[in-house]
């Protein structure tokens, strides 16, 4: 009893008891979600992007015949239709190898690159910027994590298409990466006093490359955090500024290779008309300003009060003096509103819905850094003026601590059952899974399958999904016959 007693008043330990309790729930969260994938098919764009690398990998299971067509691949896109040259070398590389027979593997792949990036840019920012521990780190992951992967508003294009979540939210994790990366090799150039780690180095060059050659959002943010850097290391005047110029310098190659594509001029005049420059800013803002009080719901502000202590513990044991927080409170709305420069400037508008998970993400991470900011700055008042002496106000701090994240959590659950339901994605995964409308999904595709790989059927007529799972169905499907004619080889394929 008496260690029971110790561990439950303890508030370190109990904030590892509360990172297992998370991790659970993440994986919880994960199991219908990984699980209904595997009754997911390509889909539209996937055929087109799949094709020379498909070809190329089962006529000869060669790395170096893979990489040949997915360079034929981004080539043709290249010159046709868009300069994403990463995005579209990734993307038929993942088809290539499983768009046929291990679709799941793709959609598993989105998957991990946000897990991924979120726990490395929380790893480094709370433990090694501000000397946090690694239970609140993970803690806080989890949390993230969870909401982005709950709250999409169109998982189906984020998650379980390639073309949309590899373009799009493989990018926003290579956003959230690019940031950790970056944190990693200023503190060490400053603390290390010597030649920078040239493994870090080398990586931090490779992912400037491939953020140069994505999506425009990731673009605009991997420049907006390159300028941030590199102003930082002038102004203290850093030993290694040249290097992180450099890097900048290879991203802003890969940059303009990506703009200046022939595609991009005949994709654009194919499109609706955007705003200037100057305009699309403005517009920018306001829409990020209108997105963010529309965005708002219990969800989120119960999840700010299950954070909210953990920031504390944070913050305890952190050197970090949190100054200015209105100027930095601005910088953190200026950066979640760049998401939406790209749409209005291109388009005029806010864009596909694959576009528009990315503004969904970018809020998440938005109002949870306002808060570990605001907060920050709060704390550090009131500890300066004596107010609050962390050390030994509260007697049983662990119990406390308890029993405040219990009726938090209980008070999540509430608005995650009442506001979110059956829109919530491992939700909505667990009730297709239940009632069986993946398989059905799966048979019917299966069924297309069977045509489309006869080679005595020259011109395939297929029937549309009768069943159509919300995640797995894209309902553009019947639109793309001719890309799935050209991926099996068809002289034409007719979706009614």
């Amino acid at each position: 009893m008496e260690k029971v007693k110790y561990i439950m008043e303890d508030e370190n330990r109990i904030l590892g008891i509360m990172r297992i309790a998370a991790i659970i729930a993440l994986i919880a969260i994960l199991i219908p979600m990984v699980h209904i994938s595997f009754y997911n098919c390509m889909s539209t764009d996937d055929f087109q992007y799949g094709r020379y690398a498909s070809e190329a990998w089962h006529s000869t299971h060669s790395v170096i015949a893979l990489i040949g067509g997915q360079m034929r691949h981004v080539k043709q896109l290249y010159m046709n239709w868009e300069g994403k040259f990463s995005a579209e070398f990734i993307c038929a590389g993942l088809l290539g190898v499983f768009g046929d027979d291990m679709y799941y593997m793709c959609n598993i792949a989105i998957f991990l690159s946000l897990i991924i990036p979120v726990f490395v840019l929380t790893r480094e920012l709370i433990c090694n910027e501000l000397g946090g521990d690694r239970a609140a780190s993970d803690f806080i992951s989890v949390c993230m994590l969870s909401l982005l992967f709950m709250c999409i508003p169109y998982a189906q294009e984020a998650f379980y298409w390639l073309v949309g979540g590899g373009t799009y939210t493989i990018f926003f994790g290579g956003e959230l990466l690019l940031l950790a990366l970056l944190a990693k090799q200023m503190r060490l150039s400053v603390a290390q006093k010597k030649k920078m780690n040239p493994a870090l180095t080398a990586v931090v060059l490779l992912l400037e490359i491939i953020m140069g050659g994505g999506s425009y959002i990731g673009c605009t943010m991997a420049l907006l955090f390159n300028a941030l850097f590199i102003a930082y290391s002038f102004m203290r005047r850093n030993a290694y500024r040249l290097t992180i110029s450099i890097n900048f310098a290879f991203f802003t190659l890969a940059f303009l290779i990506n703009m200046l594509s022939p595609g991009n001029v005949i994709r654009l005049g194919e499109e609706p008309g955007g705003n200037g420059f100057v305009p699309a800013i403005f517009i920018s803002l306001k829409e990020a300003f209108i997105y963010t009080f529309k965005t708002i719901n219990p969800i989120y502000i119960t999840m700010g009060l299950v954070l909210a202590p953990v920031f504390v513990l944070v913050y305890r044991n952190s050197r970090f003096d949190f100054r200015f927080p209105v100027p930095v409170s601005i910088l953190i709305f200026l950066i979640y509103a760049a998401h939406f420069a790209p749409a209005y400037y291109a388009i005029g508008g806010p864009g596909p819905e694959r576009m528009r998970d990315m503004y969904r993400f970018a809020y998440t991470f938005f109002v949870y850094a306002e808060e570990f900011y605001i907060l920050g700055a709060v704390f550090r008042y009131i500890k300066q003026k004596s107010i609050f002496h962390s050390a030994g106000a509260w007697k049983r701090k662990g119990l406390l601590l308890l029993g405040y994240e219990t009726a938090a959590v209980l008070m999540l659950l509430a608005a995650l059952a009442l506001y979110g339901g059956r829109t919530l994605t491992p939700v909505s995964a667990a009730i297709s899974l239940r009632n069986n409308e993946a398989h059905m999904f799966y048979d019917e595709w299966n069924e297309m399958r069977g045509i489309l790989e006869n080679d005595e059927i020259r011109n395939a007529e297929l029937r549309n999904f009768s069943v159509q799972p919300y995640l797995l169905y894209n309902k553009e499907f019947s639109a793309f016959g001719d890309y799935m004619a050209d991926y099996y080889g068809k002289d034409s394929v007719t979706i009614r």
